[in-house]
């Protein structure tokens, strides 16, 4: 399994292919099991991008944009965790590395996805703080086709193809809650 992040925010276009992360398959967390944050962040502290995430239902490569909806069957609702500018991280690896630890992606409740279905994301704490994406800013369809250029995608994988702002700044046993399309607790974010 891959997990492929494009960081972009909803609505913009890749910029290069710079813009696409691989993360290795012990980075995805699955909600609500907790987010164990690693001591060398600790300093200058965390913060979370809440992102769309689909999983990929077939094996495809050099995908079309107008073939590409048959290439995923779910959506979930996905953050990706990362720090905020701490003067360990370059001692360590290059900064597009460290945010690939073990636990900085996590993946919310799995449901069916349909082409074309608005994307409404609202905190449990205040469902009335609705955040609403359309279908053209998260560009499913060409972020898949953009990927299948460089690699095969193969069922299982998942794709993180946008981010959405604002960013969420997390501290030691925050307990985050989002609904996904008025379904309750399809992202619940612990931190340990």
């Amino acid at each position: 399994m891959k997990l492929i992040a494009i960081n972009r925010k909803a609505g913009e276009p890749i910029k290069s292919v710079h813009a696409i992360e691989l993360y290795p398959d012990s980075a995805p967390v699955l909600s609500p099991k907790p987010v164990f944050l690693p001591d060398w962040g600790t300093d200058t502290g965390f913060k979370a991008v809440i992102c769309p995430s689909y999983r990929v239902s077939r094996l495809g490569k050099a995908i079309s944009p107008k073939f590409a909806a048959r290439y995923y069957d779910e959506v979930a609702l996905s953050a990706r965790i990362f720090p905020t500018n701490s003067p360990v991280v370059p001692e360590i690896a290059r900064p597009d590395i460290v945010k690939a630890w073990d636990g900085s992606v996590v993946i919310g409740k799995w449901q069916a996805a349909a082409p074309g279905d608005p994307f409404v994301i609202a905190p449990e704490a205040d469902p009335t703080l609705r955040i609403g994406v359309t279908p053209e800013a998260i560009d499913i369809d060409n972020m898949i086709a953009a990927v299948s250029e460089i690699m095969t995608l193969k069922m299982g994988d998942i794709i993180l193809p946008c981010y959405i702002e604002p960013p969420l700044t997390l501290a030691i046993n925050d307990n985050i809650a989002y609904r996904l399309n008025n379904i309750e607790n399809s992202l619940i974010i612990k931190i340990k």
